[in-house]
């Protein structure tokens, strides 16, 4: 689409597309960060700190996104935008802000 911006092929594939491979990198995303925060949880050392703390909440965070937002926020954003290809979806045309004149006397 921005190498082709006149080209409607390009358009539908960059439109379509996210629609099938958005869940599956979400999904494996969120389960391989899963992994490795189950395996990283107990882990301690001799002191008895956690050594990963940091790890922990960033991959926490990672599994709230991809779990959580990413199928609630982004995917419905996604869907919306390549079903229009399809011709299921319908565009909302936005009006115009036209301010109201005040009536001279």
């Amino acid at each position: 689409m921005y190498i082709f911006p006149s080209s409607k092929l390009a358009r539908d594939i960059r439109l379509v597309v996210p629609m099938l491979t958005f869940p599956i990198g979400c999904a494996a995303e969120c389960y391989s960060a899963y992994l490795v925060l189950y395996n990283n949880w107990g882990v301690y050392d001799e002191s008895g700190y956690n050594v990963h703390v940091k790890a922990n909440l960033c991959l926490l965070v990672v599994v709230f996104v991809n779990g959580v937002l990413g199928p609630t926020m982004a995917y419905p954003a996604l869907l919306k935008k390549g079903l229009q290809v399809f011709g299921i979806g319908s565009k909302k045309k936005k009006e115009k802000y036209r301010p109201v004149k005040p009536k001279r006397q």
